[in-house]
């Protein structure tokens, strides 16, 4: 009964240290994401090319989340998101991945997020999490 009454002291403290370390790893985590939003907003709205403006980038949770929106001209919203966002994504996930690295190790994740510019109108979200990168570690 001692032993036992031991061994679940010992658990309790190792699962109190884990979600110590847990917490302080993502708060650390949210500091460094609020560090770069701070950074990176300084410089928009930024033109990325014909169609597409960074508008805005926010932390939710553990996540940096950019904001686009998309001039899709004479395309629909669901033409957009059938014909663009498919290609947009794999080569957006192959980027961060190689870029961010470092990022999703430590929990950390990016999402992207467009808009139709003319009526903000969200047309699609792309996250990107460890999970995505595996194929390319």
């Amino acid at each position: 009964m001692i032993v036992r009454m031991c061994i679940v002291g010992v658990l309790v403290t190792a699962l109190g240290w884990a979600d110590a370390n847990v917490s302080r790893k993502d708060r650390q985590n949210s500091e460094i994401l609020e560090m770069m939003k701070s950074e990176l907003s300084k410089a928009l709205p930024k033109k990325i090319d014909a169609y597409t403006t960074l508008i805005g980038i926010e932390v939710e949770q553990q996540t940096l989340v950019y904001v686009y929106t998309i001039n899709t001209g004479v395309k629909s919203d669901e033409s957009v998101r059938r014909e663009d966002m498919p290609r947009m994504r794999k080569t957006i996930i192959r980027g961060e991945c190689r870029r961010s690295k470092i990022h999703f190790e430590n929990g950390m994740n990016i999402e992207y997020r467009y808009r139709n510019a003319t009526t903000q109108t969200e047309l699609f979200r792309i996250h990107i999490s460890m999970k995505n990168c595996q194929q390319f570690y």
